[in-house]
């Protein structure tokens, strides 16, 4: 039984660390789609103004850059969120585990509870019944 709820312990750390991790990544994805956004708006901004050729084809280099990067952190969101999957199942095959020993060794109290019951009773019957007896042989002698 310790050994499940230790078991259930680490899978419950290893869960927290894997939402962590996962809420880490979003906020990255997050971050780098807000750059995008926002690097977008400045350069229709000044778009509006007279832009070269060079500092037109430097700033779709630096867009495709930043496409790939979120792309990237994408691809990177998917896998944590699929190892947070992971740590929740494991997180939950371990607590059920260790609900079904417990519930296993409240039965084994239970059946051991009434085993002594059923002992208890046992002799407390064969003392009631040897003092019948006994008191019976004696009304017999005296009688």
């Amino acid at each position: 039984m310790d050994l499940a709820d230790r078991q259930r312990l680490q899978a419950g750390k290893g869960l927290a660390q894997s939402q962590r991790v996962y809420g880490f990544t979003q906020s990255q994805l997050q971050q780098l789609e807000s750059y995008q956004e926002d690097s977008q708006a400045r350069w229709v901004t000044a778009g509006r103004q007279v832009v070269g050729g060079e500092l037109l084809q430097g700033r779709y280099r630096f867009m495709d850059r930043l496409g790939v990067a979120i792309n990237l952190q994408e691809g990177v969101l998917k896998e944590v969120q699929q190892q947070l999957e992971t740590a929740k199942k494991k997180s939950v095959a371990a607590e059920f585990r260790l609900v079904s020993l417990q519930r296993v060794m409240a039965k084994r109290s239970e059946l051991q509870a009434q085993e002594l019951a059923r002992k208890a009773q046992k002799q407390t019957d064969e003392f009631a019944s040897q003092r019948y007896a006994s008191a019976a042989v004696r009304q017999q002698e005296g009688g």
